[in-house]
């Protein structure tokens, strides 16, 4: 029966707890279908097209003179995201979309419907209002989400695998193109090693020999790690 090919790209973090440039995750991700992730693109690319155009709508709508009452939503939604979760989680947890949404829709409303443009505003109803000026606030906003979305993305924890064997001509192209050489890929590794050295094959040989020979005939179980000192540094840091 033929394997299934593992997938070449899982989105979001990776479950369990693993040391970056030492281990791999024990459990990815799960997989994105690529339908998933095709409407996800063509909803990013659909966005763009929308930001550009509210810019657009309100280039040149200008700026309403707003009462400083009108802090006091914004002001109350920045003080609930970061209290609630402390004081009423499971409230917070389970409403918080309706709240921001209702605080959101109060200043949409009093854009739309009652603050006026200016005194030399014409046109419709949308122009005599300050609603150029919430388009073009609104584009921003949608900008502003799409580059926070892109870097959640690149930053978020992809791990891609690739499917072909290893060898030393790959794996070299892979710390140059990582890292930029041999010896920059050392002095990033040696960064998170207590003994500031790569260790030598003869040291990691001696590991083996040792495991294999009836010196270690009682050692079961255990993960012997000649790595000086790295992993145990790890786990303190993320302590």
């Amino acid at each position: 029966m033929p394997s299934t090919p593992s997938p070449l790209l899982h989105l979001g973090h990776p479950e369990g707890t693993h040391i970056p440039f030492f281990q791999f995750p024990r459990q990815p991700s799960p997989v994105v279908p690529f339908r998933r992730s095709l409407i996800i693109v063509l909803a990013g690319i659909a966005a763009a097209f929308l930001g550009h155009w509210l810019e657009h709508v309100g280039e040149h709508a200008s700026t309403p003179d707003v009462s400083l009452i009108w802090i006091v939503p914004f002001a109350l939604l920045l003080c609930c995201i970061a209290v609630m979760p402390l004081l009423a989680h499971h409230f917070w947890e389970k409403y918080y979309p309706a709240i921001s949404i209702s605080l959101g829709g109060l200043v949409a409303v009093y854009y739309l419907f009652f603050l006026s443009a200016g005194p030399g505003a014409h046109g419709n109803f949308f122009e005599q209002r300050a609603g150029g000026a919430l388009a073009k606030s609104l584009g921003e906003y949608v900008s502003f989400i799409l580059m926070l979305a892109a870097l959640f993305i690149i930053c978020g924890g992809i791990l891609v695998r690739v499917r072909r064997k290893a060898s030393p001509a790959v794996n070299t192209g892979l710390l140059h193109g990582m890292f930029g050489g041999e010896q920059a890929a050392r002095d990033t590794v040696t960064k998170f090693v207590p003994m500031k050295r790569i260790s030598e094959p003869s040291e990691q040989a001696e590991v083996v020999l040792w495991l294999c020979s009836d010196a270690a005939s009682f050692i079961v179980g255990h993960t012997l790690r000649a790595d000086g000192g790295g992993f145990e540094a790890s786990s303190i840091d993320q302590a």
